[in-house]
């Protein structure tokens, strides 16, 4: 009897030890993702949301200092495309609006008269070509048909007609053109006749100096009369 006594007493000491001591407290149980529940306590729970501020906070520095795949002012400025040179040109004539125009530097002829407001009805074409490519600085004239048919024509080395400029082309002239030179009777004309056909041409006017008894100082008399 003394022993189930002592035993009872021993079991109600234990009990009453357990309760204040909370050791048979059911843990707490958290719900994580897909449905898995794991087993926590209150200082997890804490670290967890220190950890998530920790997080937060680093994430807004990465933000501050520029996160990857975001351009800065530096890589728009790198960036940037430079714009065009202009070029201006002068275009006068059987056009809509003559005057001086500015176009980007490759521009071509047509895209001038575009910029004119187009050729007028009596324009010549033929006169001009369109596709040819713009110059800083250069003038375009346009003729029109009745001035066109006035002028005479050449023909230059690469076969093509144009209207004359007003000069002798040594390559293309005859006796009597020739002889029209200052200086040039009808024997130095011949003899610019037999060069270019016995070498293909005159590459440029300094050529004619060549000829025999053509020195530097008549080839400064005819320099502005002649062409190639």
């Amino acid at each position: 009897m003394k022993v189930s006594k002592y035993l009872i007493f021993m079991v109600i000491i234990s009990g009453i030890f357990m309760i204040f001591t909370g050791c048979g407290q059911e843990p707490a149980v958290y719900e994580l993702k897909d449905g898995v529940s794991a087993i926590g306590s209150t200082e997890q729970e804490e670290r967890e949301e220190r950890e998530g501020k920790d997080t937060a906070e680093n994430g807004s520095d990465v933000s501050e200092s520029g996160s990857p795949g975001i351009k800065g002012e530096e890589d728009s400025e790198a960036g940037a495309v430079s714009e065009p040179r202009m070029f201006y040109v002068y275009i006068c004539g059987s056009v809509t609006n003559p005057g001086v125009y500015a176009l980007p530097e490759g521009s071509r002829v047509y895209e001038l008269i575009e910029a004119a407001g187009g050729l007028l009805e009596d324009a010549d074409e033929r006169s001009l070509n369109q596709a040819g490519m713009l110059e800083d600085g250069m003038q375009i004239t346009v003729y029109n048909k009745e001035e066109a048919a006035e002028m005479p024509v050449q023909t230059s080395r690469t076969g093509q007609e144009s209207p004359d400029s007003g000069k002798v082309n040594l390559n293309t002239a005859d006796v009597d053109r020739l002889t029209t030179l200052s200086g040039i009777g009808e024997a130095r004309a011949k003899a610019i006749i037999a060069y270019r056909e016995q070498h293909g041409g005159f590459q440029n006017i300094e050529d004619i100096m060549k000829i025999e008894g053509i020195k530097e100082k008549l080839f400064e008399k005819i320099k502005e009369q002649i062409e190639v």
